[in-house]
């Protein structure tokens, strides 16, 4: 089975910049909280990269809770974090609410960490029993987030982890159907 860690989040372009930029453009109480935010966001960032996931998802839930002017990037680390916590429900439920996000990018990111988190969730499900139909629904709409991904935005998986996945599904749907 592929790996669980999705490649391409982790590859995602680091946010360092826009903390300092927001705090050089206003005030010093701004540039404080800038300071703060950029603290705090490579903290998180840290956190997860070292594999300390459960640390790394509070950090990323008080980040959002601050208003973080680059929200839905947060929210898509954030899904990461999660998935990577093997949290697949709350994964891909935070990776659904990027799907109206403005960012194509974005966007296709997270559908492609939902798709991870529900084929990762049906590999748990299975583990634990669960009848056919169950793990059909959820490797189906795993294999259309991951679908989705791969016809709008393959150049985002360089390593093909996600085509991998893919077929991996393939092969599982095919001995469940």
């Amino acid at each position: 089975m592929p790996q669980s860690p999705l490649s391409i989040v982790g590859r995602m372009p680091r946010l360092w910049a826009l903390p300092l930029l927001l705090a050089a453009c206003s005030g010093f109480g701004a540039a404080q909280e800038g300071a703060d935010f950029r603290g705090d966001y490579m903290a998180a960032r840290q956190a997860l990269e070292s594999g300390n996931y459960g640390d790394a998802a509070q950090r990323y839930e008080a980040l959002l809770d601050s208003g973080s002017p680059v929200d839905d990037r947060l929210r898509l680390e954030y899904a990461h974090t999660l998935l990577r916590a093997d949290r697949f429900g709350e994964a891909a439920e935070v990776a659904e609410t990027l799907q109206g996000s403005g960012s194509a990018t974005i966007r296709a990111q997270a559908r492609a960490v939902r798709g991870t988190a529900r084929h990762e969730a049906a590999a748990t499900r299975r583990a634990d029993g669960a009848d056919t139909a169950e793990l059909v629904a959820l490797l189906e709409a795993a294999q259309s987030d991951i679908r989705a991904f791969l016809s709008d935005h393959r150049e985002l998986d360089a390593d093909n982890a996600m085509q991998s996945r893919a077929a991996s599904i393939d092969a599982e749907l095919a001995t469940l159907r």
